[in-house]
């Protein structure tokens, strides 16, 4: 190994608290990988879950791998070092598994870096017995894992917790006796385990799904684990490390699952019962935490929704905390206590999203929220002395009009002008922040049906809410790259031939337009059209959330006003 590249893991190690140090003599090895940088990976509760949950699996060591850090990655090429784990810097193509661990689309051409950077072949058929199973899980791989299918031996589907140890057994179990076509059957007849080789996909002529055909013994339709219970394996902090985007605090999820099913968000739909975790074992793990972060970071789609969350932030504060969320629903802001102890907890910023500019189109989305509602929010966070608000808005839905649009602008203005004169009685005036986003159409959702407004489209519309707030004080705006937008939106319902365009795009320096154009296809066909009420979806044969029929129904009522 580089002595560079050894000095860089050494000194994550020695920034680390709680690493887990397992022999690997006697022991099945597993590499969990995240797809992108170790900054940005050990942010991520579930991989840092997993990581705990595989060490403590009977006869296991695991360790960790990540995308090198940009500066690091020509001495990889310069030296052909190959990626090692972390804690030993064992090459990934010595070890049994390779997990990848992903949460966002984005990442998947880092997995095919990674694969390259460990002299692993790419594709799942050229990889022979002799190299390490490459198996994938996270949410957005349970929710249509076909892009990745050229490449990933296994997907596992749905909570890790639950099927994690039964994988690993009965890979124990069959692995030194069998050849990998054979453990790969065994290992398809576990819930929740999906093997893509095991599926011949079939396709009309004008490009969508004819039929996806099990072969052999594999199941035609694949449930997802739900995990029942967050108390065996509550998800936290387990390593701590200042070199990530939440360095200073140790995060705590308190609850799994949403119980408000926005139509473009997959959570509500794919991620249910909804969970809590006992306030109990949330004080048990917050004194835990306090003991090397003074800051308690706390995890869930609706936080304020946690049963015990005014409890538990008074314990958090009465052994000197801090506490931080990611987000508030607007609803929960009714309640002003909420907002004044997040206020005395140091709380800066308190991130709402209204989603959309007018009532009508909230409701489409089941966003049901008026304008009145979100101006009383924004007068209560600023009475309660939170300086800055951060406002999340989706561009492109369904029916989306100019004056749509308009009103976006309208109400951000509207926001600014309200918290400038509120906070102007406490000397205080922070700013409002406007994130504008497209929506990206999910599988899962009633949304899988609708097409995605066209990058021409949502430039218009981001360039007028720009201009909209170009002479507006106290007012930031901020938008993704359409461009990496609408890659997303490709990647999120892609079928299994979007490995090809993934295999090119990564010859151009991740130019995925141009690899469309070498492959002759279009990207027209994957984000902007309206699909049939018949089309199969790649999806279609994974058991996750609500049936086809009932997610077809809610889409047939976006446009009747039907909630």
């Amino acid at each position: 190994m580089n002595y560079r590249i050894r000095q860089d893991f050494d000194a994550k190690l020695r920034g680390e608290i709680g690493t887990i140090v397992t022999p690997h003599y006697n022991n099945t090895t597993i590499i969990l990988t995240y797809p992108n940088t170790y900054a940005v990976g050990m942010s991520n509760l579930g991989f840092q879950t997993i990581y705990g949950l595989l060490n403590e699996c009977e006869n296991v060591c695991c360790e960790r791998a990540f995308l090198p850090d940009a500066p690091l990655l020509p001495l990889y090429w310069q030296t052909h070092a190959p990626l090692c784990s972390l804690e030993s810097k064992t090459p990934l193509s010595d070890v049994d598994m390779v997990a990848f661990s992903i949460s966002f689309e984005n990442d998947y051409l880092h997995l095919l870096d990674i694969l390259e950077l460990a002299r692993l072949p790419l594709k799942a058929e050229d990889r022979r017995d002799s190299h390490p199973l490459i198996i994938a899980g996270g949410a957005i791989t349970t929710i249509n894992p076909e892009p990745l299918a050229l490449f990933v031996d296994a997907f596992l589907l749905g909570d890790g917790e639950e099927i994690v140890p039964q994988f690993v057994a009965a890979y124990q179990q069959y692995a030194p006796t069998r050849s990998k076509p054979e453990l790969l059957e065994h290992l398809a007849a576990l819930p929740g385990v999906y093997v893509p080789a095991l599926y011949d996909v079939a396709y009309h002529d004008d490009g969508t799904i004819d039929a996806v055909t099990p072969i052999g013994g594999a199941p035609s339709v694949i449930s997802t684990c739900p995990l029942t219970d967050l108390e065996t394996f509550p998800a936290y902090s387990r390593i701590l490390t200042e070199e990530t985007e939440f360095g200073d605090m140790f995060l705590l999820q308190l609850t799994r699952g949403c119980p408000y099913k926005c139509r473009f968000c997959h959570t509500g739909y794919t991620q249910r019962p909804l969970r809590h975790l006992s306030l109990e074992t949330a004080k048990r793990l917050i004194e835990h935490g306090l003991q090397f972060r003074q800051k308690i970071g706390l995890v869930s789609p609706a936080v304020a929704d946690y049963p015990h969350f005014e409890a538990l932030y008074d314990f958090i504060l009465e052994r000197g905390g801090s506490v931080t969320v990611s987000s508030l629903r607007i609803s929960a802001c009714a309640n002003t206590d909420i907002l004044e102890r997040l206020s005395r907890a140091g709380q800066r910023t308190i991130t709402l999203a209204p989603e959309a500019g007018t009532e009508r189109l909230r409701k489409i989305v089941r966003k049901n929220l008026s304008n009145d509602m979100l101006y009383a929010t924004i007068e209560r966070i600023a009475l309660a002395g939170i300086p800055n608000v951060k406002l999340y808005f989706l561009i492109g839905l369904p029916s989306e009009t100019d004056d749509d649009i308009e009103a976006l602008i309208e109400v951000g203005r509207n926001c600014r002008d309200l918290m400038v004169q509120t906070m102007k009685r406490t000397g205080k005036v922070g700013t409002i922040t406007v994130s504008v986003n497209p929506c990206i159409p999910k599988p899962s959702t009633p949304l899988q049906w609708c097409g995605m407004a066209t990058e021409r489209e949502l430039k218009q519309k981001l360039q007028c809410i720009t201009r909209g707030f170009a002479r507006v004080g106290n007012v930031d705006v901020i938008a993704e790259p359409l461009r990496m937008a609408l890659w997303q939106g490709i990647l999120a319902r892609g079928d299994r031939r979007i490995g090809e365009v993934l295999l090119l795009a990564k010859s151009h320096q991740g130019d995925w337009k141009k690899a469309f154009r070498q492959l002759q296809r279009s990207p027209e066909f994957y984000n902007h059209r309206e699909r049939g009420a018949d089309e199969r979806f790649p999806w279609q044969h994974l058991q996750v959330g609500q049936s086809q029929q009932q997610l077809f129904e809610e889409y047939q009522q976006l446009f009747t006003g039907t909630r």
